[in-house]
């Protein structure tokens, strides 16, 4: 015998509500192509009470097709049959055949609302509770290659994103593959604060012939418009703020942490041309135009390049540059003698009177005098 839920009496708003998933049950299995004919919509249920298991209406309402396993038991929804969500199907998820994979799909509400259309959602605050020494990651991606051997132009990534724009947008939009925000508000107290932490190792001993933590390509294809303002590969923004000053601040650190048999590391920094041999190369190899001071008309900033070796006194050999032109108007410029490693180097950059001088016995000394 089949009992059909919208059979049974109760309240008609809760009837009409389990009628839509629950279709009925019965203590035989369902029979394709009669079970349910004319009646059970597609992915209507039906539950075996002998052997508790779940069926789900995979063919049509006319004819029924009984799959076992709802996503919940047994898990096995079918080829290209969609679980949707939100009134008009908001969004659908799907095995989908054709790409092998699970394909979930949201589709925004309106053009217009709301302002932020997220896809997908994390609400993390209830993950980040723990006390003590714990860890709490709100995504966690794992996973690695055990034996199966990749061959010619293959590649594993745990994240990829393909983002195409083809629309003729206006105004000051913008379209980011990757935001992270971190912040540290009101009166809250942590050690460090990280936008982002890339660790690439070596753990083998047999030979991995590259390593690099991050590559970054930016191109402009052959024939087509470059950008009018600029082309950065990366750009790093800093802003201390009005508050106490800290120990010290850096666009970009270099760390060198090698302390075994290999080494040292050839430099911390290389810029190279690798392209034909039409290739025009840079204009300048380094580039600190525009990283003079503007505060109180000075025209540097301690230094513009602070080189590694340092006198007995632990003062910094550095090279300037500015509009100085004699000892004195050079100590103004750069401040006083005790500051700075005798050695340093200035560069007067006067037109039709530029002059190099060096700092030798506390005076700076024209070279070309």
């Amino acid at each position: 015998m089949v009992t059909k839920v919208k059979e049974l009496a109760f309240q008609p708003k809760l009837k009409e509500l389990l009628a839509k998933f629950l279709w009925g049950y019965g203590s035989s299995a369902p029979v394709d192509g009669s079970t349910g004919a004319g009646s059970c919509p597609v992915g209507g249920l039906y539950v075996h009470t002998t052997s508790g298991t779940v069926y789900r209406n995979g063919g049509t309402k006319a004819s029924p097709t009984w799959l076992t396993g709802v996503g919940v038991a047994v898990g096995d929804l079918g080829d290209d049959t969609p679980i949707t969500f939100g009134s008009g199907d908001i969004a659908t998820l799907t095995y989908d055949s054709t790409e092998k994979c699970i394909m979930f799909t949201p589709t925004r509400p309106s053009a217009t609302d709301p302002a932020y259309a997220y896809g997908q959602q994390w609400e993390n605050t209830d993950l980040f509770t723990g006390t003590g020494a714990v860890k709490a990651f709100g995504l966690y991606l794992t996973g690695g290659r055990d034996s199966a051997i990749l061959n010619g132009d293959a590649h594993d990534m745990q994240l990829k994103v393909d983002y195409v724009n083809e629309a003729v947008n206006v105004g000051g939009c913008y379209a980011r593959g990757l935001s992270c925000q971190m912040n540290n508000k009101t009166t809250g107290v942590i050690g460090s604060l990280q936008g982002g932490f890339i660790g690439v190792r070596q753990r083998s001993t047999a030979a991995c012939p590259q390593l690099l933590g991050l590559q970054i390509d930016v191109k402009v294809d052959a024939g087509k418009l470059a950008p009018s303002t600029e082309l950065t590969g990366l750009r790093v923004e800093m802003d201390l703020g009005d508050s106490v000053a800290c120990a010290a601040s850096y666009g970009v650190v270099v760390r060198n942490r090698t302390d075994g048999a290999n080494g040292p590391p050839t430099a911390a920094f290389k810029a190279y041309n690798d392209g034909t041999t039409s290739c025009k190369g840079f204009l300048y190899g380094l580039d600190l135009m525009s990283s003079l001071a503007i505060a109180s008309g000075k025209t540097v900033v301690d230094g513009d390049i602070r080189f590694s070796q340092k006198d007995a006194n632990e003062l910094p050999c550095v090279l300037f540059t500015g509009t100085a032109t004699s000892d004195g108007t050079i100590v103004t410029d750069v401040g006083a003698d005790t500051l700075w490693a005798d050695g340093c180097l200035y560069i007067s950059v006067v037109d039709s009177a530029g002059k190099l001088f060096q700092k030798q016995a506390d005076t700076w000394i024209d070279l070309q005098a």
